[in-house]
Order: structure tokens, then C-alpha cells, then sequence
């Protein structure tokens, strides 16, 4: 196993620590650490099953997996580095959309992606601006498949992800079918890539109940 020393943290958050970090032949790549003592065991159980779907994961716009180890501690997942960091950073800082032949490379890159994902029956269920990456060249990489789940394990009616990406049908209490709910992310990709408001949601709620509250009276529909 290659040795990784660390050059500075990038985020971090409940699921974790995410570090940019070198490879002793120098290869760039970014570490995401999970101290296990922080963490409950269904959520340790996440991370182990995220790294176990990245390594049998293989297409050019999914972040690609280099390694991952386990120590009394620490759970680490090493990754691919996209220097361009997430594309909703990306968008908080233009001042203006993206022009439509930049909006239409996005968007075929994410399709790619999940379709990908779909012909190996797997479902995201978190596809948003966060989670989609930039590359140095312009490349899309999809990434943090921590909510992922192959269809077989999908439990009918289960919510995971980020509340203001869920598809509507789901607050309304409709079940989760397939891959239907990455019909509603690319929706909500090409709203944030294509409005001014850097970079906002169609629905904004930052809970369950916020979000069925914005999908029972929006104006979108």
C-alpha cells in the first residue's frame, strides 16, 4: 500500500474529514478519513459499504477509486483528486450561467455517469451539484456514493440524501421506484447550472417536512 502524507483538509463534516493528500510515488489524491470512535456503527457500516461499490466502480466520470484501509481509529477511503473541486462550488462563484454548449458537456457527463450506475443496478440517490466534480481538464466526476444502493437492497419507500434533492413524489409518500429519482436530479442539475442565483435549488428546504412544504406549494410545476 502506497503511503499518503497529507497537505490540508478540503471539508469536513458529520460523515467525516476529506484531506488533500500525495502518494509516496506523487500522485495527488484526496483522503476521506471517518475517526470510528465519532461515529455510530450503522454509519461506520456506510463508509465501509461506500468503499466496497467505488473499487468495483470503472468509468471516466465517476471519481475514481485508488484504495481504502481500515485501522483501529481510522476508516480511509483514498480517491481521485479533482482540482476543480465540486461544481457547486463552481457555480457559487460565476457570475453568470454556464453558456449552453458548457451546460449541455455538464449534463451529458453526469447522464453518462448514472446511466453507468443504472446498467450495474445501482442507484445514487443523491445526484446534486455537491457531488458532481471538476477536473483540471473540464472533465465531470460524479462522487460521494456514501447513500448508494444496488437495487436489490433498495428498500421500497426508503429516503436518502440531501432533503432538498429529493424528487417530489417522494414527499408526497409515493414509493421510491428504480431509478426514478435521478430523473428529478438532472432536473435539479440543470436548474442550478442554467439560473443566476448561485447556484439554487429548486426546492430549498433543509429538512424533510422544509422540502414537502416547497414541493406542495411551488411554482415549478
Amino acid at each position: 500500500m502506497d503511503k499518503y502524507t497529507k497537505l490540508h483538509m478540503v471539508t469536513q463534516g458529520g460523515y467525516g474529514t476529506i484531506y488533500k493528500a500525495t502518494s509516496s510515488r506523487g500522485v495527488q489524491v484526496v483522503l476521506k478519513e471517518v475517526i470510528l470512535a465519532n461515529q455510530e456503527e450503522e454509519e461506520v457500516q456506510v463508509t465501509r459499504k461506500e468503499a466496497q461499490l467505488l473499487s468495483s466502480l470503472s468509468h471516466p466520470h465517476i471519481i475514481r477509486y485508488v484504495d481504502h484501509w481500515e485501522t483501529p481509529d481510522l476508516l480511509t477511503i483514498a480517491m481521485e483528486y479533482a482540482e476543480g473541486g465540486s461544481l457547486e462550488k463552481v457555480i457559487s462563484k460565476r457570475e453568470s450561467h454556464f453558456e449552453e454548449t458548457e451546460a449541455l458537456k455538464i449534463f451529458v457527463e453526469v447522464v453518462a455517469a448514472v446511466e453507468y450506475l443504472h446498467r450495474k443496478e445501482i442507484i445514487h440517490r443523491d445526484i446534486c451539484a455537491r457531488n458532481v466534480l471538476v477536473c483540471s481538464t473540464g472533465v465531470i466526476k460524479l462522487c460521494d456514493f456514501g447513500v448508494s444502493k444496488r437495487m436489490r437492497s433498495v428498500r421500497t419507500g426508503s429516503l436518502k440524501g440531501d432533503p432538498s434533492h429529493f424528487a417530489p413524489e417522494l414527499c408526497y409518500g409515493g414509493k421510491y421506484v428504480q431509478f426514478d429519482q435521478s430523473h428529478w436530479g438532472y432536473l435539479q442539475l440543470i436548474y442550478m447550472i442554467n439560473n443566476d442565483q448561485g447556484g439554487r435549488t429548486l426546492l430549498v428546504g433543509s429538512s424533510l417536512r422544509g422540502t414537502e412544504g416547497q414541493d406542495l406549494t411551488s411554482s415549478f410545476y
